[in-house]
């Protein structure tokens, strides 16, 4: 085996390879002071990473700014790419910008609805279906709402209802799922998604 890439040492630190790979990638590691100095940046990067508070914008600012980007843009709401790499990777323990082993990777989309915010970030591991890891903000009102993920088969419709903490999974969703909605009184999201996309 060629020396591991970065990528690989983050998927072998985060238990993402085969049994076969690991193991190379474990005597590699045993082998090369670079490699055992690169793995161990990369699990102190995970640690300060994971210690650091995260801070919500001021309501109002995140209103403003709302504003503006809906005043200023030409997309229609809830329709266009989402495609957008944002959010905080580190729930999934992922650095920003890592691929998966299988190299279909991971992608987040941040979405922003009337008193909602979605984040999801994508999990392509399988040539038909992906692993959907999700955070949703609302005014904390009951009931939750419900995140739909929708597709042309209607067999295909995936339901989620985030637990208290606004997280959920959704599991071998279809690649052919187009679009995202979330359901719940004095709170709308509607967008079309891309997750054939490996961009």
């Amino acid at each position: 085996m060629a020396d591991p890439t970065f990528t690989q040492l983050l998927d072998w630190v985060d238990g993402r390879l085969d049994a076969d790979r690991a193991d190379a990638v474990a005597a590699h590691v045993a082998s090369s002071a670079e490699a055992t100095s690169t793995v161990a940046w990369i699990r102190s990067f995970r640690e300060a990473g994971s210690a650091m508070p995260l801070q919500t914008p001021p309501e109002a600012l995140r209103t403003s700014l709302r504003d503006v980007f809906r005043r200023h843009s030409t997309i229609p709401p809830g329709t266009g790419p989402v495609r957008e790499l944002t959010g905080d990777p580190r729930p999934l323990r992922v650095a920003a910008g890592a691929r998966s082993a299988d190299g279909d990777g991971v992608g987040q989309v941040v979405l922003e609805g009337d008193g909602v915010s979605l984040t999801l970030t994508v999990l392509r591991r399988r040539a038909t279906l992906v692993d959907l890891h999700g955070h949703l903000t609302w005014d904390g009102s009951q009931p939750r709402p419900e995140v739909v993920v929708s597709a042309p088969d209607p067999a295909e419709r995936r339901v989620a209802r985030p637990a208290v903490d606004g997280t959920f999974t959704l599991g071998d969703v279809s690649r052919d799922a187009d679009e995202v909605w979330v359901v719940a009184p004095g709170a709308t999201l509607h967008a079309r998604i891309d997750l054939r996309s490996e961009s």
